[in-house]
């Protein structure tokens, strides 16, 4: 009985222990110890830990390492080195681009309707320390497109030679040239409702000259550099008329204390012989001698000159005449502006020969010729130059004249000839030009100015012929080096005439003194657009072909006097 109540007494204990054993199993995987209350009794050690997980993203591991650092220690070594040299062969460098061919001489050929050839040639020998020379020539001719009128004669020729030889001798340079010039002009203008059958239909001059320079060159700073010319002209028409001109003048240059100074000296005398219908001689004379001393000076950016003009007129109306000749500018942001003024003034002769390059229509014989005077010359401006491709001149001008030289229509001849007309006047003028290179290739170029005139006391005289605003508009384009087209407009507009007929719109003119001068009319709008298109085949040879009044307007010049019509050339020119 006792050994059955043990047994039971052992298999209750065991089971309790299992129990036991398994019940804090499942708590401890259930429930956190922090939550338990639990009593111990006896000596024992107590571990406390949280099991709750704390969740982390994984974080990379740094591996990298540190590049060691070595440190090396140079031992000092002698050695003997035995350079081997070796010679290069000559070899071509191009520094910069080639400069074009220079030619000997050239010859350019044309010729276009109204029966127009035009001739140009050149020729220049090799050059050498001994000396060089050369020979050019020009003719260009027209048979028409002026008159309205057929059976006026219209045409125009123009021939012209020279020939120039220089030699030097150690630091000096001679120079002597001599040269010939054939003008044939029609009168086809005038009065149409007269018959002018007795007046010459053309008038024909010839021009003949020599003409002597001397210089030096490449003197020291400390020498005296000189340019003397001496020329001579004659000029005649037939047994009619006759013109010996001398001109002589002396150029001397220096240095005083590194100042530049200067010093020109200019004479040219004048005799002019006319036989008229009469068989009457008529001589007219002139003498003009002028002085001009000068001195520069620059500091920094700031250029100064200052001179003085004297003028000595022998036969003229105003024997002396003193101006000063000053200029002074700045240079601003390295020569991007340079603001200037100018005062200046002078006598502008005229004497037959030179007066007849700007109108060739002049009475002749004529003895009437004076002088202009031109008291003062003031100008401003401002020029400059932005980067290489556009480069400006803005400027305004205040100029006075006495015995200014004007033209009118000659009655004796009703209209055939113009005669010479002189006023006092004063002329205000502004002006622009420019020049913008777009590249290579392309380049425009403009100009346009605006001028006032006054006369004083006379109000009843006006700047004849002389326009009031004008401007000019040109264009080069080159296209892949072969093909060159070329463009030029000029406008001008507010030009009024004096004519010896009226129209329905003229107006009569008398001078100060109640004499009757002509008839003012409107001159009208001039313009003139000319174009040209050049083929370079090669360096030697190319193709033109011209246009000339591209808009074929009758352009008034002078009263009864038009501009030609609608020309076109074609030619070659070739070098060799």
């Amino acid at each position: 009985m006792r050994i059955l109540l043990s047994l039971r007494t052992v298999l209750f204990g065991i089971a309790l222990t299992g129990f036991i054993q398994s019940h804090e199993l499942w708590a401890t995987e259930t429930l956190d110890t922090l939550d338990l209350d639990v009593t111990f009794i006896g000596d024992r050690e107590v571990l406390l830990q949280d099991a709750h997980k704390q969740l982390h993203w994984p974080e990379a591991s740094s591996l990298q390492k540190a590049k060691p650092t070595f440190s090396y220690s140079m031992l000092p070594k002698r050695l003997n080195v035995q350079p081997e040299w070796k010679r290069n062969g000559p070899v071509r460098l191009r520094v910069d681009q080639p400069l074009p061919r220079l030619y000997q001489g050239f010859v350019q050929a044309g010729l276009g309707n109204f029966i127009s050839p035009s001739l140009d040639f050149s020729y220049t020998d090799l050059r050498s320390r001994k000396g060089t020379w050369g020979v050019r020539g020009t003719h260009h001719s027209s048979q028409g497109g002026y008159a309205d009128i057929d059976s006026i004669d219209d045409r125009f020729s123009s021939n012209s030679a020279e020939m120039w030889a220089k030699r030097f001798y150690g630091k000096e340079a001679v120079e002597l040239s001599t040269h010939f010039k054939r003008e044939r002009n029609s009168y086809f203008g005038g009065d149409t409702a007269f018959s002018t059958s007795s007046f010459p239909a053309f008038m024909r001059y010839n021009v003949a000259g020599l003409r002597l320079a001397v210089h030096n060159f490449n003197a020291d700073i400390k020498d005296i550099r000189h340019n003397a010319t001496l020329s001579y002209d004659y000029l005649w028409n037939g047994d009619t008329l006759r013109e010996h001109n001398f001109d002589m003048g002396l150029n001397l240059n220096s240095f005083v204390e590194d100042v530049p100074v200067s010093l020109y000296l200019h004479a040219n005398i004048d005799q002019l012989s006319i036989t008229t219908d009469e068989g009457n001689p008529i001589n007219a004379k002139q003498a003009v001698i002028d002085l001009h001393p000068t001195i520069q000076h620059k500091v920094v950016k700031i250029s100064t000159r200052l001179g003085l003009g004297l003028w000595v007129d022998a036969q003229g109306d105003t024997p002396f005449l003193i101006v000063p000749e000053a200029e002074a500018s700045i240079s601003l942001l390295r020569d991007l502006f340079i603001p200037y003024v100018l005062i200046e003034g002078g006598v502008r002769q005229n004497r037959y020969q030179t007066v007849l390059a700007d109108n060739p229509f002049i009475s002749s014989p004529i003895d009437t010729l004076r002088n202009t005077y031109e008291k003062i010359h003031l100008q401003a401006g401002l020029r400059g130059s932005i980067t290489n491709a556009f480069t400006f001149h803005l400027s305004a001008s205040h100029e006075r004249f006495d015995q200014f030289l004007l033209w009118s229509s000659n009655s004796d001849s009703h209209g055939k000839t113009i005669a010479p007309l002189f006023r006092d006047m004063n002329r205000s003028s502004i002006q622009a030009d420019a020049t913008w290179q777009l590249d290579e290739q392309f380049t425009l170029i403009g100009s346009i100015q605006k001028s006032v005139y006054n006369f004083g006391d006379d109000t009843l005289s006006s700047a004849w012929n002389l326009p009031t605003f004008q401007t000019e508009i040109g264009a080069v384009y080159t296209w892949k080096e072969k093909v060159r087209f070329s463009s030029q407009l000029a406008v001008q507009t507010g030009r009024l005439t004096l004519q010896s007929w009226g129209d329905a719109d003229s107006e009569s003119i008398y001078s100060t003194t109640n004499d009757f001068l002509g008839f003012q009319s409107d001159l009208g709008a001039y313009a003139q657009w000319n174009a040209q298109v050049e083929y370079l085949y090669n360096g030697r040879l190319s193709g033109w072909v011209q246009f000339d009044n591209l808009l074929n307007r009758p352009n008034r010049l002078l009263p009864g006097y038009n501009s030609q019509k609608f020309r076109f050339q074609m030619g070659v020119n070739y070098a060799f």
